[in-house]
């Protein structure tokens, strides 16, 4: 029982990091997008992904 629940909290702790990482990522993202650093109009234009 203590194994599963080992497991468990270890694949809980796993999937925050990764929650945190993408949102840290987000913010970052935003930041560039709004402050011009990255222009998305060209790409928008070309299909570019």
């Amino acid at each position: 029982m203590a194994e599963i629940l080992s497991t468990a909290d270890r694949a809980i702790e796993q999937t925050e990091a990764i929650i945190a990482k993408q949102q840290r990522i987000k913010t970052a993202l935003m930041q560039d997008i709004l402050t011009g650093r990255v222009r998305v109009t060209p790409r928008l234009e070309d299909g570019t992904p």
